[in-house]
């Protein structure tokens, strides 16, 4: 015999068998989904003062993603087409830089021995055996192979990124005329009030926006600082180093010292120690002042997250979503945090009135 709850739980075992089999079909997608849902919270301003100009929503949204397109996507083609040519021109170069990183192992050695005592390290052990321990040039030899491998993934890829490309401006198309509506809908489907529903969107788009401006404003100035200094000291592949600084500055705890100063050592081993303390110099000093500087002014305390929720957040999502974990990453342990706070207000209300 039917009645109203069995009809009711059937309906929720279709939705969730078809729910997981929609699941797997965005699945492929969601890093497209997920960077359209961010600049679409990012330039909605944009695109509403886009339409008060033109009178027509579909025409503001085109145009707003036109935009986007001049202003993101094509500069990020050009950086990245620059980095490679230069990854590349290393690779080609690999017997010649493996040569010179030999000569600064011997560099290094030398500049040890001139400053250090190192006879007393162990028994019977000489430069040379230290020298052949270190075996340098075999390590950046397999390093440069690591990384052509890397160049070669990111050229077997371009097919894909572009059609994700496309699909992420097709998305943003719709979101722009209809996203507000969608938000909507899953609010009315939600069983939270509205209250709580409030709450945790505007945690979401607080870590969100924040993310972004504290993590890629402020990554983007690293870069571009880094890669005029290395160019202006004379040293190799300074825009592929500038675009290295500008990720590892979106690592928490890491930065872009991770990047310069490993440059510092090798000018100071290899004589150059006058350009060795300017980078010195603009690293600490300038570079590494930017985040103190401007962090605080761009995201103020849109986030209260613990510095050990954003790591774990960050590093994981970068593991588990590839390049924009780092936005989906820290906004999912945003709402985890929000509905863990969610559920012990209703705890201590279910213990404060138990009837």
């Amino acid at each position: 015999m039917k009645t109203k709850e069995s009809g009711f739980y059937f309906l929720i075992g279709i939705l969730l068998l078809f729910g997981v089999a929609v699941y797997r079909m965005f699945a492929p997608f969601i890093i497209a989904l997920v960077t359209a849902f961010v600049l679409w919270q990012l330039l909605e301003p944009m695109f509403e003062r886009t339409v008060s100009v033109v009178r027509n929503r579909r025409l503001a949204s085109l145009m707003s993603c036109l935009v986007i397109v001049a202003l993101v996507i094509v500069p990020l083609a050009f950086v990245g087409t620059i980095a490679t040519k230069e990854a590349i021109n290393l690779y080609q170069n690999s017997d010649y830089e493996a040569g010179s990183v030999l000569d600064f192992e011997k560099k290094i050695i030398d500049f040890v021995a001139r400053n250090f005592v190192i006879n007393g390290l162990t028994d019977g052990q000489s430069i040379d055996s230290i020298g052949s321990e270190l075996n340098l040039g075999e390590i950046a030899k397999k390093g440069l192979e690591i990384g052509m491998n890397l160049l070669k993934f990111g050229y077997e890829q371009t097919t894909q990124i572009l059609f994700m490309t496309f699909i992420m401006l097709f998305v943003l198309y719709y979101l722009f005329l209809e996203g507000n509506n969608f938000v909507a809908y899953i609010f009315r489907l939600s069983p939270l009030n509205d209250r709580e529903e409030n709450m945790l969107w505007s945690k979401m788009l607080s870590m969100t926006k924040a993310t972004i401006k504290g993590t890629l404003f402020i990554g983007l100035i690293q870069g571009v600082m880094g890669g005029i200094s290395f160019w202006t000291l004379g040293v190799g592949a300074p825009f592929l180093l500038g675009v290295i600084m500008a990720i590892f500055s979106a690592l928490p705890l890491i930065g872009p010292i991770a990047v310069w100063l490993p440059v510092v050592i090798w000018l100071l081993v290899g004589g150059e120690t006058v350009k060795a303390l300017i980078l010195l110099f603009i690293g600490s000093l300038v570079i590494g002042s930017v985040d103190n500087l401007l962090r605080p002014k761009l995201v103020g305390k849109e986030t209260a997250l613990h510095p050990i929720w954003v790591l774990i957040g960050t590093l994981g999502g970068i593991m588990q979503f590839g390049i924009m974990g780092f936005v989906i990453g820290p906004v999912i342990m945003t709402i985890f945090i929000a509905l863990l706070e969610m559920f012990e207000k209703k705890i201590k209300n279910k213990r404060l009135n138990p009837s």
